[in-house]
């Protein structure tokens, strides 16, 4: 099938590009915290196996960190408990300073960098010997997005870390843990070189698996993709595809960030504007003016593009001074 597809970063300025990939990033992420929840339940019941092994202490310690009720409790504790922790705790206590974020930018920047920087010391060592699996590398990650500039330089560092290991664990992944690591590697803002051998595994898993993602997981995957200029036709059209399968499942973030991903992406065989469309006019006041926005600016880069007006026509999606990930 001949279709019409031109990437959207051809359309606009290299300055307005830059503002509006940065800018969307921090919007994408914000409904992730709630999201997570699933994801940071299965870390709190990471307990039990200590529990069934007799190590009465490390839960206890487990549920101490599960139970801070502030940062500033989460940080005292690693502080004083650091030799204590093993690579689940530290893990874990990272996850509820992300949670706890709004707390914790209230900490003077001296004693939060601090502890903060012991627990980076410490994840390196974890990665370096193995030992989180794909949830952990997961959540840790996410914890790095969603603490962004509240995280230390020695903090964000690790990402390059986070993101090698966890090509290396993506088939212990569920969808929801690949669609979260996707999204936080861009909006952790990882170099993209360090991203390449994870997203090529993601797209592999995606061809396989794409019925068992969720509205969300799409949105994030897709999300990514566009924020790294990944340029896999078959795979985007199968998770555009899906998504119009799963429309009335879609927040309104998701659908402004389905289609703003979709338009920047250059796909619309599988998505017309009028299936999102369609899906916004039920959710319309829920609608926050971020994601008006952003659908707006989709619509605007998909009439650019001439959807539904130029399918007898192909353009390669290019970018100066841009290889493609393949």
């Amino acid at each position: 099938m001949k279709t019409c597809h031109m990437a959207a970063w051809q359309l606009m300025p290299s300055c307005t590009r830059s503002h509006g990939l940065c800018r969307i990033s921090r919007l994408a992420g914000s409904h992730v915290v709630s999201s997570f929840g699933d994801l940071l339940r299965t870390a709190e019941a990471s307990a039990s196996p200590l529990e069934e092994q007799g190590d009465g202490g490390a839960a206890r310690l487990m549920n101490r960190i599960t139970t801070a009720p502030d940062a500033n409790a989460l940080l005292v504790l690693a502080q004083y408990q650091l030799d204590s922790f093993d690579h689940v705790h530290a893990a874990a206590c990272l996850q509820r300073l992300a949670l706890h974020r709004a707390s914790l930018v209230a900490v003077p920047a001296s004693k939060r960098t601090k502890v903060l920087d012991s627990l980076a010391k410490r994840q390196r060592k974890d990665l370096a010997t193995g030992r989180l699996d794909g949830f952990a590398l997961a959540s840790s990650l996410w914890a790095l997005a969603t603490l962004h500039w509240a995280a230390p330089p020695l903090l964000q560092r690790n990402g390059v870390m986070l993101a090698e290991c966890a090509a290396s664990r993506v088939v212990q992944m569920t969808p929801q843990s690949l669609a979260i690591t996707a999204w936080a590697l861009a909006a952790a803002e990882v170099p993209r070189q360090h991203t390449v051998s994870f997203l090529r595994a993601v797209r592999k898993q995606t061809s396989r698996r794409v019925s068992e993602f969720s509205a969300q997981d799409i949105s994030f995957v897709l999300w990514s993709f566009a924020m790294f200029e990944v340029r896999d036709d078959e795979v985007v059209k199968l998770l555009a595809a899906e998504a119009v399968h799963k429309l009335t499942d879609f927040t309104p973030k998701g659908l402004s960030n389905l289609s703003w991903a979709l338009a920047l992406l250059g796909i619309q065989v599988h998505c017309q504007p009028e299936h999102v469309a369609r899906a916004c006019i039920g959710q319309l006041s829920a609608f926050a003016p971020d994601d008006l926005a952003n659908l707006a600016n989709a619509m605007v880069l998909w009439n650019r593009l001439g959807v539904g007006h130029c399918k007898e026509t192909r353009t390669t999606p290019s970018r100066p001074n841009s290889s493609p990930i393949s």
